[in-house]
């Protein structure tokens, strides 16, 4: 009888808070952004639209899992950047 190997994949996990820079007022525009991404697994606890959110005050959590820890915290920053920055660019 033969058996079988199980490889067990190991993942890590890690939430990161994303703080804001300046104060934010989630206008129509910034907030069709936030709905794009609403549903993805990488967000959780997003604002409302025509919340205001002031300098240092956190706006959600970001989700990632990967196999090395330095690819996760390297993917932590990068999607935190993209949000920021991506809010920002919506300023007009």
């Amino acid at each position: 009888m033969k058996r079988k190997s199980l490889k067990i994949q190991v993942f890590f996990f890690g939430t990161h808070i994303i703080y804001s820079n300046k104060k934010i007022t989630l206008d129509k525009k910034k907030y069709e952004y936030i709905k794009n991404i609403q549903f993805s697994n990488n967000f959780s606890e997003l604002p409302r639209e025509n919340e205001i959110i002031e300098k240092d005050e956190p706006i959600c959590l970001v989700h990632c899992k990967s196999k090395k820890f330095k690819i996760l915290r390297d993917k932590l920053k990068k999607i935190s950047y993209k949000f920021i920055r991506n809010l920002e660019l919506s300023d007009g």
